[in-house]
């Protein structure tokens, strides 16, 4: 007859066969995404993070997407009416050397963002001066619910790599 060790056992090793890869999974699920809605990894990443945390209705999700050549690190902006939430995020989904550590000039790019957008206008006139158009509308746009609606600000680096402590205090000051 089995003891109560040998079945601990049994079951800690049924567990580890068949434990999922956080990794994988993520991988697997940007997969699925990535060819469901004809898009890059790096897009399909942050669609994935975008449905998990924020939002899950496909077409609203997708349209938060900025999708341009030139949109300064904003990878998606999603505006929740019903919170009164800015959302901005930026996204570095690597495929190879996961937990890689992020560079500073990446993290604080989107920290930089913050204070722009709480402002008094200047700066997000400035800073979407050469942004793509339809991303400047959507900037604009959520500078005016910050400063004039009291939306609330959040900032998502969303990554596979890892960040530093010092990089994290550093993003918060």
């Amino acid at each position: 007859m089995a003891s109560q060790n040998d079945i601990a056992l049994v079951l800690k090793r049924s567990k580890q066969k068949h434990a999922v890869d956080p990794i994988r999974e993520l991988n697997r699920l940007v997969g699925e995404l990535q060819r469901a809605e004809a898009i890059q990894p790096d897009e399909a990443f942050i669609l994935w993070f975008i449905r998990s945390h924020l939002i899950e209705n496909d077409e609203i999700s997708r349209n938060c997407l900025t999708r341009r050549g030139n949109e300064k690190g904003v990878d998606a902006l999603y505006i929740d009416h019903a919170p009164r939430q800015v959302n901005l995020i930026q996204g570095k989904y690597r495929l190879q050397n996961v937990g890689k550590p992020e560079k500073i000039q990446d993290v604080l790019q989107l920290a930089h963002y913050g204070p722009l957008l709480t402002g008094n206008g200047d700066g997000v006139t400035k800073w979407t001066e050469s942004i793509d158009v339809s991303i400047k509308e959507k900037l604009k746009e959520a500078w005016r619910l910050i400063r004039h609606k009291e939306y609330g600000l959040n900032l998502y680096y969303v990554t596979t790599g890892s960040i530093s402590r010092a990089i994290l205090r550093n993003a918060e000051d």
